[in-house]
């Protein structure tokens, strides 16, 4: 069961602070679908403590969107998020699929308990090349299934 509580953080990674400064606690669900983002969206030696952390998904915004690209994304997930001790990978179904000529979607579900909960947890993050770079930021949904 993951029961895990952390400080909130925004899509972009950023404290959410309340008008009087106090930080807000995440939910568990919350919690867990940080840890999933912060693994997809972070690059090798981005995190000093641990500089393997990473999915390294940069490495796909100039190439090609097509079924290997998506296949590529979803070994490279995988592996960073094995590396997750808070998380069974066999608790997780991971796919990735081109949505546009530059933007590759990637899901992930992680199919555990979750606070005592059986719901599924459904993260969504789509990468995109963008003219001014590269935006890999730009949408996220969470669905309890």
């Amino acid at each position: 069961m993951y029961d895990a509580v952390d400080i909130l953080v925004d899509s972009e990674g950023d404290l959410v602070v309340e008008a009087g400064g106090d930080l807000y606690l995440a939910t568990p669900q919350e919690t867990l679908t940080q840890n999933i983002l912060f693994r997809v969206k972070t690059d090798h030696l981005d995190y000093g403590p641990d500089p393997y952390i990473g999915a390294n998904l940069f490495v796909y915004i100039e190439t090609t969107n097509n079924r290997q690209k998506a296949e590529a994304m979803v070994e490279d997930i995988g592996i960073s998020l094995q590396r997750n001790p808070f998380v069974d990978p066999n608790l997780l179904i991971i796919d990735a699929v081109p949505v546009g000529p530059v933007t590759m979607a990637a899901f992930v579900l992680y199919q555990g308990t979750v606070d005592g909960s059986d719901s599924a947890t459904l993260v969504e993050f789509t990468i995109t090349k963008e003219d001014s770079g590269v935006d890999n930021e730009s949408v996220l949904n969470i669905t309890e299934l």
